[in-house]
């Protein structure tokens, strides 16, 4: 038996993002400023843009960081963006609850994460699949359980399932395998 899971995408319609009305937001991380605004402590490049103090670039600017520069606390900037194809892509800026029906997690019913919709005909996706969650500046992914699984594929390596439940830190650039939909952990576009 092949470990490749049975790719059907003729039945597969994109992303679609589901946000419920909730009165605070979304949330889903550890400290959160005024307006439920996620805070982080972070570099600021010449240009003023807050980034993780492990870059030695801006994220934004490509502007080279001061690797002794002070911590700031600011509002959490995006972490990256999942890229579906050339022309669809979501950004990843809070809990993001990725299934058929994300709505069936309560954290998502309750407001505090975002469920991102995929509409699959073929049913190779849980309706709670996977989740990505933001920890600091840290993106980690997890596999909800899923009946077929989750795969990663980090730069220049093979592609490797990961266990149920267990947190997965994401780099940028790593290839994500949800059933037979496959995504990408890509860098925001620069303007």
């Amino acid at each position: 038996m092949s470990d490749e899971p049975y790719e059907d995408r003729s039945s597969m319609t994109m992303a679609q993002p589901v946000l419920p009305a909730s009165d605070d937001g979304i949330v889903g991380f550890a400290r959160i400023g005024s307006g439920g605004v996620p805070l982080v402590a972070g570099v600021r490049c010449p240009a003023g843009h807050l980034n993780d103090p492990r870059s030695v670039a801006c994220v934004e600017c490509g502007e080279p960081l001061d690797g002794d520069g002070p911590l700031v606390e600011g509002p959490r900037p995006a972490a990256g963006m999942l890229v579906f194809d050339e022309e669809l892509t979501h950004v990843v800026e809070c809990t993001i609850v990725i299934g058929r029906e994300p709505l069936h997690d309560l954290r998502v019913a309750g407001g505090a994460a975002l469920g991102l919709e995929i509409d699959d005909r073929a049913l190779m996706l849980s309706r709670v699949h996977a989740e990505l969650y933001l920890d600091g500046w840290d993106v980690l992914l997890i596999d909800r359980g899923s009946v077929n699984g989750t795969s990663i594929r980090e730069p220049g390596g093979s592609w490797r399932s990961i266990p149920a439940e267990i947190p997965e830190l994401l780099t940028l650039g790593t290839e994500i395998r949800f059933g037979a939909l496959e995504v990408t952990f890509s860098p925001l576009r620069r303007h």
